[in-house]
């Protein structure tokens, strides 16, 4: 299954993050620059380094307001921090949250003059169009309220691509996802234009639950 493969080999990849040949400015945000570079391995997708960088900076500003944001869940090797920047990736990777009806995610079309300053001179699947465009600011808006309770790992594999994934009603990926979510009683909805499959789950405080979709 792609899904379970790109979730394993991710696994894999960050546990040899530090490995990467990065600059960043500081050690909080190589951290973050290390996780974006297993995430691309993982998914084989690019990420421009323009947006790398300006990624694991935005990301390590806002590091204080992750509590025990090191340590890793219960049955999974990923910490918070780097629960919430595959998030945050993923929904890049989804065009999230501008996307609306489920198909291929295309290209972006060619930039405006007023864009130019944020291109990096080649091809990548993720830009710094994309980062400008849902920034981490934004994320953090969508995802503090995560932060000050009682929060879980969640892992959708969904079997087929691209599929809408729904928690409690909410669109949260198109494809494999992995997101905090507030730890209790949870509906989850995996559907594509040939099946649909859900259930209700439970969320664990400080525990990672996979929710496979056969």
């Amino acid at each position: 299954m792609k899904g379970t493969l790109a979730i394993a080999v991710l696994v894999g990849f960050l546990s040899i993050a530090t490995m990467q040949t990065a600059s960043p400015g500081t050690d909080v945000e190589k951290s973050y620059f290390d996780t974006v570079k297993a995430w691309e391995a993982s998914e084989k997708l690019t990420v421009s380094p323009k947006a790398e960088k300006a990624i694991a900076s935005a990301f390590a500003q806002y590091d204080p307001e992750f509590l025990d944001g090191d340590i890793a869940w219960k049955d999974s090797r990923r910490t918070l921090k780097q629960t919430l920047l595959i998030c945050y990736l993923g929904r890049l990777r989804d065009r999230f949250p501008s996307f609306e009806e489920v198909g291929p995610v295309g290209k972006r079309p060619p930039p405006d003059d007023r864009e130019m300053d944020l291109e990096d001179g080649a091809t990548y699947d993720i830009e710094r169009y994309e980062v400008a465009r849902y920034t981490v600011d934004n994320f953090m808006r969508d995802v503090r309220p995560l932060l000050a309770g009682h929060r879980g790992e969640l892992v959708i594999v969904p079997g087929e691509l691209p599929s809408s994934v729904t928690v409690d009603g909410r669109e949260i990926g198109r494809a494999g996802t992995i997101s905090v979510e507030s730890a209790g009683e949870h509906r989850i909805l995996v559907r594509n234009k040939v099946r649909r499959c859900g259930g209700k789950i439970v969320v664990v405080d400080g525990a990672s639950l996979v929710f496979p979709c056969p």
